[in-house]
């Protein structure tokens, strides 16, 4: 299953607003309001976005989808854009990770001072030189920038979304909604270090912003409606700020996601003793079963 995640647009005292639409996740403009009270957490069923703390019919039936075992490891593309070096890409990357990894961890809400979620490690520049990610697994979880307006086109994304997350999930026997990779696709027309509107610093906090958002939903996590959210699903220009700290509902989310939600126990393919490969039945790569589109656009 695959599931796409998008986080935001900017513009001048622009609102912006989610939009779920099946076959992609992203973030993009809506006019309808949401009836979620608070945090979500993302399920293998299109469309859906549960919020546990409200019984809904059929609810047995909901498979939140997670990360079983960590760290989870996430490398960064070798190109940027123009304006912003490589270097200070992957650092923007490693701050956004770090926002979560550290209030995950310290927070008040979390017991015996142990981080809810697995380690966010970062793991280097991506090995894939291809330039094709997201839609064909990879076995890496890539953050990196779509460069051509036509590719993103061809990909049937919003033109106005920032970025998108790509998230794909095992289903087999048991196994359920686990996370077995998750690439971040920024939408590089989206940004202008060149010539900003307003200022390079300004167009890093969009940026560094929208990754932060669209690590949430790297880890599962769907939109909330609390306003200080991170996760929120509407923001302004005005309203952007990097790094930005999690707000309660974002860690309450998180450890619900994590500490409250059962897994199945997941017996890993063991490689055979011959050159490292496998042998015999193993369990197959996760399949793009299913795409959802999640997006916040110019409204």
């Amino acid at each position: 299953m695959v599931l796409n995640q998008v986080s935001m647009l900017s513009g001048k005292r622009t609102r912006y607003r989610l939009v779920v639409k099946a076959f992609a996740l992203a973030l993009v403009v809506f006019l309808t309001p949401s009836f979620a009270m608070g945090y979500t957490v993302k399920t293998t069923t299109a469309n859906i976005d549960w919020d546990p703390r409200i019984e809904e019919e059929g609810g047995d039936d909901i498979t939140p989808i997670r990360w079983f075992t960590g760290p989870i490891y996430y490398k960064v593309s070798g190109t940027s854009i123009a304006g912003l070096s490589q270097a200070d890409f992957s650092k923007l990357v490693q701050n956004a990770a770090q926002i979560w990894q550290e209030a995950l961890g310290t927070s008040e809400l979390v017991s015996e001072n142990q981080s809810c979620i697995p380690q966010l490690t970062y793991d280097g520049l991506s090995r894939n030189t291809s330039g094709v990610y997201g839609s064909v697994r990879d076995e890496e979880n890539t953050i990196y920038f779509i460069q051509d307006p036509a590719i993103w086109a061809a990909r049937g994304y919003d033109p106005k979304a920032l970025a998108m997350t790509n998230i794909f999930i095992e289903e087999k026997g048991e196994v359920k909604g686990r996370i077995v990779e998750a690439d971040i696709e920024i939408n590089a027309a989206a940004f202008n270090f060149e010539s900003p509107v307003e200022s390079v610093e300004k167009e890093t906090q969009r940026l560094g912003y929208t990754i932060e958002h669209e690590f949430g939903h790297v880890i599962g996590m769907g939109h909330s409606m609390v306003p200080t959210s991170l996760m929120f699903a509407t923001t302004t220009d005005d309203e952007v700020s990097f790094p930005l700290d999690l707000d309660n509902d974002d860690v309450e989310g998180a450890c619900f996601l994590y500490r409250e939600v059962e897994v199945p126990t997941v017996k890993e393919a063991q490689a055979a003793s011959s050159g490292g490969c496998t042998t015999g039945s193993t369990t197959p790569p996760a399949l793009p079963l299913l795409s959802l589109v999640m997006g916040l656009c110019l409204a």
